[in-house]
């Protein structure tokens, strides 16, 4: 059977009045609570202590929280930092391919007109025997195709040769200024981002990674049981406290704020009581019809009783007779004479 409309409602502004009435002691028992501390108020004791303790030990949840989001947050940061570095870092890697070849074939020109300068030094390993080749391949058209086929060797010498001109810092002994100011902005570029790189991951690595988000969630688990502990506390004081404690010695002690919060907490539960009385009116109501209901069918079945008696006494009246009828006719048949 559904409930009566009136009482679902009822219900629910009760639920919502009574939530309104907890927070209101929570509220009240945490702003007493602080004036407890310099003003004892004498009674009350007990549940004070329990909301003293709970409160220092939320702080601490809290503030555990606090460090280790702000340290998840910077590791979190540095991550991204590695990321965007390591991108980076490719991109300059695949200048510095680029710069190589460059500086490989400047040297080479270098080199083809100063072989005995300092990069020229230097750079015999790799191209002494090139240029004498070179040299010799004449202006004949088997003489052209060997050089063709030597500017392909060179190229390929190239890369080996700015490698090693930028690995060892000779790359500043090329003659082509331009070439060099960017192989040393890219050399720069490319340091500082290693050690941003190098920062970022010590950052990580010391901070402990991943784990950080596992003791993240258990601070925060902690924090709110903490904080649901607390309140539940901040109410048991703050009801106890406007049970037992006179409302003038609350505005004297803790302050016309406090004493306020006590008539809204008293008009609340005003309310609550009214609901509650309201809601066991119509649920009595309800019962009563329920009952009633009852009774209703109970006495129709009762009268359907009644008349069925009524016709098994006819039937018994009616079999009584026969029996009657029959006893006197074998009485007749036995000549009158009774057994």
């Amino acid at each position: 059977m559904d409930e009566m409309p009136d009482i679902v409602s009822l219900r629910r502004r009760y639920e919502s009045q009574k939530q309104q009435l907890d927070a209101a002691y929570a509220a009240f028992g945490a702003a007493v609570a602080a004036a407890e501390r310099m003003h004892p108020l004498g009674s009350c004791r007990k549940e004070w202590e329990a909301y003293d303790s709970a409160l220092s030990q939320t702080s601490q949840a809290q503030r555990q929280w606090s460090h280790l989001s702000s340290h998840l947050g910077e590791v979190s940061d540095a991550q991204a930092r590695i990321k965007q570095t390591e991108g980076i870092l490719s991109s300059l890697q695949k200048e510095l391919g680029s710069m190589q070849t460059k500086l490989g074939m400047a040297a080479w020109g270098d080199f083809q007109s100063m072989p005995t300068s300092e990069l020229g030094r230097k750079l015999a390993p790799y191209y002494a025997n090139l240029l004498g080749e070179w040299n010799s391949c004449g202006t004949s058209p088997l003489g052209k195709l060997k050089r063709q086929h030597l500017e392909r060797i060179v190229s390929k010498t190239a890369q080996k040769v700015g490698e090693s001109l930028l690995s060892g810092g000779d790359y500043r002994l090329v003659s082509e200024s331009a070439l060099v100011a960017e192989a040393a902005d890219l050399l720069e570029r490319k340091k500082e981002a290693e050690e941003d790189l190098e920062s970022d991951r010590r950052s990580v690595s010391l901070a402990g990674g991943q784990s950080d988000k596992t003791r993240l969630e258990e601070a925060k688990r902690s924090m709110d049981e903490q904080s649901r502990n607390l309140q539940a506390l901040a109410q048991a004081y703050g009801q106890a406290v406007f049970d037992q404690i006179d409302p003038m010695q609350i505005k004297a002690i803790v302050g016309e704020n406090a004493f306020r919060q006590g008539l809204a907490i008293a008009t609340l539960k005003g309310e609550v009581q009214a609901s509650a009385q309201a809601i066991n009116r119509l649920e009595g109501e309800k019962r009563a019809q329920e009952l009633e209901a009852q009774i209703g069918l109970e006495k129709e079945r009762l009268a359907l009783l009644e008349e069925q008696r009524k016709e098994l006494d006819k039937q018994i009246t009616e079999v009584l007779s026969t029996i009657s009828s029959l006893k006197r006719k074998a009485f007749k048949y036995r000549g009158g004479v009774d057994g």
